[in-house]
């Protein structure tokens, strides 16, 4: 956030860099870890889910900003 604690354009485009980059890292997850049904432990699953959890906060915290910016547009 900026010092006046509002949100600008560039909150919106850090949050949308990590949501980008924490798609990316559940993918090489996937990848790497749930690519084959056979060798699959809770382990797996609870790290999977760890990372759906994160996901979604992440998302959740990027509409957020997104609308409070957009709502601050002056068109």
């Amino acid at each position: 956030m900026s010092e006046n604690n509002k949100v600008d354009s560039n909150d919106v485009m850090i949050s949308a860099i990590q949501l980008k980059n924490a798609i990316t890292g559940l993918d090489t997850y996937v990848n790497d870890h749930l690519s084959s049904c056979d060798n699959l432990s809770p382990s797996d699953i609870n790290g999977l889910n760890g990372l759906v959890f994160a996901i979604k906060a992440l998302s959740d915290y990027n509409e957020r900003i997104t609308v409070e910016v957009l709502e601050n547009v002056k068109y």
